[in-house]
Order: C-alpha cells, then sequence, then structure tokens
C-alpha cells in the first residue's frame, strides 16, 4: 500500500502528512491527544458538530473561532448586549400572577401581584400610627376593642359618636400612666387643659352656672 497524503484533524494544526494508515488521523501523537481530548467538549450547534475551539454564536448563529477552548456564547460584545436585552424585555413582558388579598386595616379586598397586608399606603401607616398608640400606652387590640365596646363606641363624657369608634382616644392618667376609658378629641384635651383636678373642673361648672 503506497502513502497518502493527509491533512491534520486537529482544526488549530492542519499540517499536510504522508502515511500509509488509513485509519490514521493526525500528523503526531502531541495533536492526537490533543483532539481526542477536545472531542468531548465540543458543542452542537443546529444540525452539525462544530470543530475544536469554533463556537456558534447563540444571537447572530456566526461561527467564530477562539484561541482557547471555553464557554464562548457570544461572537462580539454586541451580540452579548442584544442577548442582555432580550431577557430584560422578557422579564417585563412577564405575566404576573394576580393575588387577592383583604386590608387588615379597612378589610377591603384588592389584588397585587404579591401577598400584601394593606391596600394602600395611607392604611399602612393608619396601622402602624395604631400599633404606636397601643403601645404607648401598654394594651392590646383586644384590649382596646373591649375599652370601645364597653363605651357603646361614643365618648364617656358628652356621648359624642364617630364613624370610626377607632378615632376615639385613648384617656389616662398623666401622672400614673393608668388607663381610665374612651373620651372625644374635645373632652379629652378639655380635662387635660385642667391638669385632671376635680376642683378646677367643680369651679368651672359653679362659674357657668353663675354666668
Amino acid at each position: 500500500m503506497g502513502m497518502a497524503t493527509k491533512k491534520c484533524k486537529r482544526s488549530l494544526c492542519g499540517n499536510k502528512f504522508e502515511s500509509s494508515i488509513l485509519t490514521k488521523k493526525y500528523c503526531c501523537e502531541k495533536c492526537r491527544k490533543l483532539g481526542e481530548k477536545s472531542r468531548g467538549k465540543r458543542r452542537k450547534s443546529g444540525h452539525e458538530y462544530l470543530p475544536e475551539f469554533h463556537h456558534c454564536c447563540r444571537v447572530c448563529s456566526t461561527v467564530f473561532r477562539v484561541s482557547k477552548a471555553g464557554n464562548h456564547i457570544f461572537c462580539s460584545s454586541a451580540c452579548r448586549h442584544l442577548d442582555l436585552e432580550k431577557k430584560k424585555e422578557e422579564t417585563r413582558n412577564r405575566e404576573k400572577p394576580i393575588v387577592k388579598n383583604d386590608c387588615v386595616q379597612c378589610g377591603q379586598q384588592f389584588a397585587a401581584p404579591r401577598k400584601l397586608k394593606y391596600c394602600s399606603n395611607d392604611c399602612g401607616r393608619q396601622a402602624s400610627n395604631y400599633a404606636s398608640r397601643l403601645k404607648q400606652y401598654g394594651i392590646s387590640g383586644k384590649e382596646h376593642k373591649a375599652m370601645i365596646e364597653a363605651a357603646g363606641g361614643a365618648c364617656e363624657i358628652c356621648n359624642f359618636k364617630p364613624s370610626d369608634a377607632l378615632r376615639l382616644n385613648i384617656d389616662h392618667d398623666h401622672k400614673t400612666g393608668k388607663v381610665r376609658g374612651m373620651l372625644c378629641g374635645k373632652c379629652n384635651a378639655g380635662i387635660g387643659l385642667f391638669l385632671d383636678s376635680e376642683n378646677r373642673l367643680m369651679n368651672a361648672i359653679k362659674y357657668l352656672r353663675k354666668h
């Protein structure tokens, strides 16, 4: 059998060599080891296997050559930027799931893309202020509701009944800090201006009766 001229199968080499062996694919032992090693790392693109150190761009499908093996998926920075913009656009256009929630503050039902406690920022602020007020007087939400029910949802002095019973003020002793009852804003401010003094209140009553 005569000698045949062949081209080394390793793409980075490509040297021509003569051999009498039909199955010989590489010009030397070094090319054979490198070629067989990279064979398992070749990536498949479309319907064909690309040669070693050649890759197919994910965006424009251009086959490009690199100097070393690696995870090269874009042929240029422009294609990388286009792929990033495409992913951002897909994220923006993705349909968000709708979750039905019940507002903890006002009880109104509303829809949102995730689980939420409050239907608006106003309800959130009201709930925060309410929690701060209860903490200030050292009572729980159940105790506060019990006080409102005991007062009949009205001021314990003038019997004014607001549309929302939570608007009633929590009256307390400024000396001991003990919670006394539920009053409207005017009555709560009035006894506070009289410094919680019975004598001053009685003198005010006598003054009103006199005049």
